[in-house]
């Protein structure tokens, strides 16, 4: 048994008796009532990223506020981020006209506007702050870079070079802080042995919390595209 975007499947061979199924799914009702609870309040919490969604950003959920305008522009107010998409004088008294400000922005040109600016804020963060921890731990990356992955929040090869997710800039800083420590540490162990945690937690001491909240959070975080 088990339950898929809010809808309970049940799987068993043809000649199980349906009486059987009705007495299971009784049974099992509580399980199925928390197991569909969990479901709703994640996809309540979870990245919408179209007009009127929403977005984590440092640790918060945080609407979107998505308009048309004369320049392509994303900032973050303190609570909302807004975002101003760039489109053509016409279209955009057209829209405001008949359908208002907001209407019909496609939610992928939303997501690549989101995409851009949270790359942009973690070049602004990761690389100083990964420069300031490499000076304390005396610990130096061949190379600092900036990207997305899809399962993964860092990366540290053999060749010292470290890779951070720059959809990192949804965790709260400390959390991204731990992610930091955790890569510059694999420049000298590169493995999760007893050493390396030690290492670990000399840096970064709240580092199972920091765990705990990427664990928690993960599934919030990701894109709904």
């Amino acid at each position: 048994m088990q339950i898929v975007a809010g809808k309970v499947v049940v799987r068993a061979p043809l000649r199980i008796k349906e009486s059987y199924i009705d007495n299971l799914l009784i049974n099992k009702s509580a399980w199925i009532q928390d197991k569909l609870t969990q479901q709703l309040r994640q996809k309540i919490d979870q990245n919408r990223l179209c007009t009127g969604g929403q977005i984590w950003f440092d640790g918060k959920l945080c609407p979107l506020n998505v308009t048309y305008g004369l320049k392509n522009t994303v900032n973050f107010d303190g609570s909302c981020i807004n975002i101003v998409i760039k489109t053509m004088q016409k279209v955009l008294n057209q829209s405001s006209n008949d359908h208002g400000v907001n209407a019909n922005i496609p939610e992928k040109l939303i997501k690549k506007k989101l995409e851009v600016w949270l790359k942009s804020q973690a070049e602004h963060y990761l690389i100083p702050r990964c420069h300031q921890y490499s000076q304390v731990m005396l610990l130096t990356p061949n190379t600092i870079t900036i990207r997305q992955y899809k399962a993964r929040w860092g990366s540290c090869n053999s060749l010292g070079n470290v890779q951070f997710n720059y959809l990192l800039m949804m965790a709260p800083k400390w959390v991204v802080d731990y992610v930091i420590v955790h890569e510059l540490c694999h420049l000298q162990h590169l493995n999760h042995s007893r050493e390396f945690w030690q290492l670990v937690e000399q840096y970064s001491p709240d580092y199972i919390l920091a765990k705990k909240w990427l664990k928690k959070h993960q599934q919030k975080l990701l894109w709904s595209l």
